[in-house]
């Protein structure tokens, strides 16, 4: 049937050739190598073949992933079963013996008109496919032979679709919810502080509590206090979870002349000595802390705290602790996360006239 491979050249070339990146060969290879890139409508028709869970799965986060593959066959959503419906017999009509038998559209527009005097019509979800012509002669060939229109119930895999895990696994981790910066907290809280004395530094992460409706921002602690988020993602029969854990706190200053990082001893939050009012109290000059700074020199100071997160995956499912043989993602790209604070540092003898 002319039509149908009319119908599915043009909107291939019209759909699917701008999503797609090519990047020049090497030296010494005659061939094109073709990516997704994050945000593209080839990468978003992936994402919408996955089955997302978790609680950080977040629709449309979008996190930088560089370099995605694209399978050969690209399934494009056109609606459920009455607006589909619709959609198809607007094309071909009601009568599938004038729709003719290339690429099943016979078989679809029976199925539509079916669908179509149901009340209430059946959950699910009509696709046609686009055709990927960057994914070699073999590659159409064989999404060829797939019908032009299918009709998908839901939590069933769309066909013709092998998505490599690694693949998947970049996918999931663009709809991860990462946590956002918080609060940075000091003490002494007042932002006011002198040379010598300690300033205790501790920051919180963005997050909602579980029967929050926003779960975008949770994120569970490991037993050593680290933070971690996780998605997993489901597509015929390939499970892949991946997480994203949080560094540890690094903590800096600037804007006067000098000053003692006390560092060593971060959490990934910073200071736990900070809420341990006895230990505070005591710390006076030359008190080395668990997280935070000393002031050498009377200024007004920025404090600067930064986390840094790596993603990695594993072919499993559910969450929990990242594995042992937990891989980095390819090509995965996360901001790191940023705190700053002003605190005003005098001299220690401008409080009593300089008496000791």
């Amino acid at each position: 049937m002319k039509r149908s491979i009319v119908v599915i050249a043009a909107i291939a070339a019209a759909l699917i050739g701008p999503a797609l990146v090519a990047v020049p060969a090497s030296a010494g290879n005659t061939t094109t190598t073709v990516w997704c890139p994050t945000g593209s409508s080839c990468a978003t028709m992936l994402e919408r073949m996955i089955h997302y869970s978790g609680a950080n799965y977040s629709p449309g986060a979008n996190n930088m992933v560089v370099d995605i593959p694209p399978p050969p066959c690209l399934w494009e959503p056109i609606g459920n079963a009455t607006t589909g419906s619709k959609a198809i017999i607007k094309e071909f009509g009601t009568n599938p013996n004038n729709a003719g038998t290339q690429f099943e559209v016979n078989q679809s527009v029976q199925q539509a008109d079916n669908f179509l005097k149901q009340n209430p019509p059946p959950a699910g979800e009509w696709y046609w496919l686009p055709v990927n012509d960057a994914a070699g002669q073999a590659g159409i060939n064989e999404c060829l032979k797939m019908p032009l229109y299918v009709f998908v119930p839901p939590g069933q895999p769309l066909p013709g679709i092998q998505l490599p895990p690694q693949t998947m696994a970049q996918l999931v981790f663009t709809q991860m919810g990462i946590p956002g910066a918080g609060q940075m907290m000091l003490n002494p809280t007042s932002g006011k502080t002198f040379t010598n004395l300690p300033t205790f530094v501790r920051v919180t992460l963005l997050s909602k509590n579980k029967n929050n409706k926003n779960k975008n921002n949770m994120y569970e602690t490991a037993p050593n206090g680290q933070p971690y988020v996780t998605v997993t993602g489901s597509l015929a029969g390939t499970t892949v979870t991946v997480w994203a854990v949080a560094s540890r706190l690094q903590v800096s200053a600037s804007g006067g002349s000098g000053y003692t990082p006390d560092t060593s001893n971060c959490g990934y939050l910073g200071s736990r000595e900070i809420n341990d009012a006895q230990f505070v109290a005591k710390a006076g000059p030359g008190t080395p802390i668990d997280c935070g700074v000393t002031f050498q020199a009377p200024a007004t100071w920025q404090i600067t705290a930064t986390m840094n997160w790596q993603a990695c995956w594993a072919p499993v499912a559910g969450g929990g602790l990242p594995p042992a043989n937990c891989r980095p993602v390819p090509g995965a790209q996360l901001n790191g996360l940023t705190w700053t604070r002003r605190v005003a540092v005098n001299e220690i003898q401008s409080v009593n006239n300089g008496n000791s």
